[in-house]
């Protein structure tokens, strides 16, 4: 679905591209195999240019979608086990040798006086301000540098108060941890459970979303900006059947009736 979403997303996003370049190379030029031409390669220059722009600023801080699905998994595994901390234990023991296991915690000695704390918090829900607070409160050692709290996911207003103390507070989620200690230590928790992947969506489906009645102001919509444009655009065929395509598009949403039953099943 994710995978789904995402090329549907760069379609529409060249279609733009398309259709802004083509009403005004339509305006400067007269013949309209040049007009496609032209537009056809403006949009894939500009495509390809914000590609590579996008690339270069996120594709090496990024997870791929198997990574995120194991990272999903791996903390439903490590949230569903007795003792998470023996994964973690075993984790910074790899890197760090003077270290100790505490009930919640676990404390690492860099020397004699700078201590860094690694803490899993191992619940579903989102860590807020009052679990942090409740987390720094069980750490007791007064020369602590750092901090380090692994979670399933942090709200805004947490990772903006962490910053409010005197030691270096982290706060990672699940694919931050995943990324930065999963991947660089190379240790990974086993995957004992699994979340449920969405089923794939077939080709009657997509039919489905795309001519469901929640669709036809969308149609309809485009349809008339489309037709608004002819008037200022010489391509006036091309406006005319592309905003009587997305008209038979909004009709077909509208009246189907495959495609908009009403759910007859009784919920108790």
């Amino acid at each position: 679905m994710k995978k789904l979403l995402f090329i549907l997303q760069n379609v529409l996003k060249i279609f733009i591209i398309f259709l802004i370049i083509f009403v005004w190379s339509r305006y400067f030029i007269r013949s309209i195999w040049w007009s496609l031409l032209v537009t056809a390669i403006a949009t894939l220059i500009i495509d390809f240019t914000t590609r590579i722009i996008a690339n270069k600023k996120y594709n090496k801080s990024s997870l791929k979608i198997k990574e995120k699905e194991e990272a999903e998994n791996m903390f439903l595994s490590l949230a569903t086990t007795p003792n998470p901390m023996e994964f973690f234990y075993k984790l910074v023991k790899s890197k760090y040798p003077s270290i100790a296991k505490k009930e919640k915690y676990i404390l690492i000695n860099h020397s004699e006086k700078v201590k860094s704390v690694l803490y899993p918090f191992m619940q579903f829900s989102k860590l807020n301000i009052d679990n942090l607070t409740n987390i720094l409160s069980n750490l007791k050692e007064t020369e602590i540098k750092k901090v380090v709290i692994t979670c399933n996911e942090a709200d805004k207003t947490t990772l903006a108060f962490a910053k409010n103390f005197d030691y270096e507070i982290v706060i990672l989620d699940k694919f931050e941890t995943y990324k930065h200690l999963y991947k660089v230590y190379e240790i990974y928790p086993e995957i004992s459970m699994h979340y449920k992947k969405a089923q794939k969506l077939s080709i009657k489906d997509l039919i489905a979303y795309s001519f469901n009645r929640s669709r036809t102001k969308g149609y309809l919509f485009s349809a008339v900006i489309l037709l608004l444009s002819s008037m200022f655009v010489r391509a006036n065929l091309y406006y005319a059947i592309i905003s009587s395509t997305l008209l038979i598009f909004a009709l077909i949403s509208y009246a189907n009736p495959f495609y908009n039953n009403i759910c007859e099943e009784e919920i108790l």
